[in-house]
């Protein structure tokens, strides 16, 4: 990862370096429960040129 790229920039960088094995990505996200900017934890894996994710919000 390159810290001097943007963060969107960076998550897409980590989310399109899964693979078929999976990999865990953290981002910061609205949470749609609370309305609130949220840490979010998700797991994503590819599949046929496609990316699948599940996750969870972490408790403020």
């Amino acid at each position: 990862m390159n810290a001097a790229r943007p963060a969107v920039g960076r998550l897409g960088e980590d989310i399109l370096g899964a693979t078929v094995a999976g990999r865990w990505v953290s981002l910061v996200f609205h949470s749609p429960d609370t309305g609130k900017v949220t840490r979010k934890h998700a797991w994503i894996v590819r599949h046929d040129g496609l990316y699948f994710g599940s996750g969870w919000y972490e408790q403020a």
